[in-house]
């Protein structure tokens, strides 16, 4: 289904979630698949649910990563998907993914059933927007 999406627009925007892949750079194995998908599309926003152990600093919690794609690294507080969670990730979307009260993603994409997955399809719902599952 996301191909047949993909082929009836030129150019369009994505959210996609995965989790806890870690930090992702060019060396990590997520980032092929995410290449890939970055050329096909005009800008790839991408959230990486971390699990508790894993923590970044500040600075490295919006990281642009290649000319069209972005990395958001959401640290669980203390419950994952606690309602402060959610506020985060709203927040996020708020200040880097909305422009003129418009949510600028074309659709929301994941490759994930578990955490990841349930917060994009709320995304997506809220929006309403196309979600799709991919198994990369």
């Amino acid at each position: 289904m996301l191909s047949q999406f993909v082929q009836t627009q030129d150019k369009f925007i994505a959210l996609l979630t995965l989790d806890s892949v870690g930090i992702i750079d060019q060396t990590h194995p997520v980032f092929t698949v995410l290449e890939e998908y970055a050329t096909h599309i005009s800008e790839l926003h991408i959230f990486v649910f971390l699990e508790h152990r894993q923590n970044v600093s500040k600075k490295e919690h919006v990281v642009h990563i290649r000319e069209n794609m972005w990395i958001y690294y959401i640290s669980p507080l203390f419950i994952p998907l606690s309602f402060f969670n959610s506020f985060r990730i709203r927040s996020l979307i708020n200040r880097n993914l909305v422009w003129k009260k418009k949510f600028r993603p074309d659709f929301v994409l994941t490759f994930s059933t578990e955490e990841a997955g349930t917060q994009a399809q709320k995304i997506a719902t809220k929006y309403k927007k196309p979600f799709f599952v991919e198994n990369p």
